[in-house]
């Protein structure tokens, strides 16, 4: 109700404003509140005010906001109300000022990609097909040239867009993580963990242990420490392979054949990653990856077939059918990552590859098979009729697959239809329909197949009318 009388009032709603603005102050607060503090409007105000910080606070790790309007906000906030000048929230506000503050004299090298940290997101951190590279991957791939800039960098408590949760105990919440400690974990990375500070340790104390192993890492010199040290018996090291890559080709493509031949079980997204922001030529980079689609392992087509789309369209496209044929005769499809799989379908738009993937969904878990299909109905009456076409197609696979999914044998939390602890796909893709067509399906764990069969037919029969609402006139988001 808070939230709505701000946007109705910052829209002119005046009298709207003041009705949902008196609804909330009477139904702020938990029942332990007392109705003399409840329903004082200054403990309505902070209320309204713990609203406005979480809003502002959340925008500091959106990839295009402006931290100086944010920062402007957060503080008058701060200024008016003693609840919003703990130590957390001075610190955030001195570090946001400085973050600001600092980069409006531009610098060049190094400097420019140290402070290029400051717009650092975590979409950019884990989207390993992207190409472009962020001042992390500069950053990395400069290797031993970076290390004194990242030393000096390590007390640097300037704030990044990256955001982390902490706290178990106490309760969890969300900080912003600084440009020092990045800089401190590129440090760890590069080192590969020969220098591994303790949590405890002061910027003053890693620093000391940072220009120690320097020292001797230099004596080795950095295209052999890289190449020792970027795969071992167990896993990759993403920022040496990313250093490799860019420096020193001929030792990457040398590690990236090695890990073909003899370790087929591994996947190949951390060298894809370095490969395709090594800056080399694209035909160098599509004439590697075409080596692990010619091994004829779905693990290393799967890792080749990810980054092809930037780089050769049509490739992606055969490569990915061909993927697809191969993955719906695995016995073991638990080696794909199929939220990824299906991203790769859809951007592919090609009708073969929906078509090849109905067939993987019968390697994958009742489970997987129901959260596909919530993740491919997700906004589909915004979508064109051959996108609305193709993941139909998908659920047109699923209405009569009978398999049970139970509770406990998922491993994890499910995150479709978890309410019921054993449910059929076929009954899980009834209820992702429903809710994508408003269609209300009331709680019952105890519900006959006789029931869900009837049930089945009814949401069957709305998609039918929905389709062709779509058809006529499809809508806009």
């Amino acid at each position: 109700w808070l939230a709505f009388a701000a946007h109705s009032h910052h829209l002119g709603w005046k009298d709207l404003a003041k009705t949902a603005f008196e609804r909330g102050r009477v139904e702020t607060g938990s029942r332990q509140i007392p109705e003399d503090v409840k329903n004082n409007p200054c403990h309505t105000l902070t209320m309204v005010r713990r609203q406005a910080w979480r809003h502002y606070y959340d925008t500091l790790h959106e990839t295009e906001t402006d931290l100086a309007a944010s920062y402007v906000m957060l503080k008058r906030i701060s200024d008016d109300d003693v609840e919003f000048r703990g130590e957390f929230q001075r610190q955030l506000l001195t570090d946001l000022d400085k973050s600001i503050c600092e980069r409006k004299v531009p610098k060049v090298g190094i400097k420019r990609y140290i402070d290029g940290l400051c717009d650092l997101t975590n979409p950019q951190l884990w989207d390993d097909t992207r190409s472009s590279c962020t001042a992390y991957d500069e950053l990395a791939q400069l290797g031993f040239e970076a290390v004194p800039a990242l030393i000096r960098h390590l007390d640097d408590s300037r704030t990044t867009r990256i955001a982390k949760l902490e706290g178990i105990n106490n309760g969890i919440w969300t900080d912003t993580r600084r440009v020092g400690t990045i800089c401190r974990e590129l440090l760890v990375k590069i080192s590969d963990r020969e220098f591994d500070p303790d949590d405890e340790d002061t910027p003053a104390q890693v620093q000391r242990l940072a220009e120690k192993w320097f020292t001797q890492a230099k004596a080795i010199g950095e295209e052999k420490w890289a190449a020792d040290r970027a795969v071992d018996a167990n896993r990759t090291n993403d920022v040496l392979l990313r250093l490799l890559a860019r420096k020193y080709p001929k030792r990457f493509d040398e590690l990236f054949r090695d890990v073909l031949k003899n370790r087929p079980k591994w996947h190949l997204d951390a060298f894809t990653t370095a490969l395709i922001r090594s800056g080399r030529p694209r035909n160098e980079q599509v004439a590697l990856l075409k080596e692990a689609l010619a091994m004829n392992r779905p693990q290393a087509q799967y890792g080749a077939v990810r980054v092809l789309r930037g780089l050769d369209f049509q490739l992606y496209r055969t490569s990915l059918r061909s993927l697809l044929e191969k993955l719906a005769l695995e016995k073991d499809a638990k080696l794909i990552q199929w939220f990824y799989l299906i991203d790769m379908v859809e951007e592919s738009g090609d009708p073969d590859c929906w078509t090849g993937y109905t067939k993987v969904l019968k390697r994958l878990s009742p489970n997987n098979r129901i959260e596909t299909c919530w993740h491919i109905l997700s906004q589909i009456e915004y979508r064109s009729l051959a996108e609305i076409q193709n993941r139909l197609v998908v659920i047109e696979a699923l209405w009569n697959d009978a398999t049970i999914r139970n509770y406990e044998d998922v491993g994890h939390f499910p995150f479709a239809s978890s309410e019921y602890h054993k449910l059929s796909v076929r009954d899980g893709v009834t209820l992702a329909v429903a809710d994508q067509l408003d269609f209300d399906i009331p709680w019952k764990p105890e519900r006959t197949q006789e029931e869900w069969k009837v049930l089945r037919q009814k949401v069957q029969t709305a998609l039918s009318e929905a389709r062709m609402q779509w058809a006529i006139a499809p809508m806009k988001p």
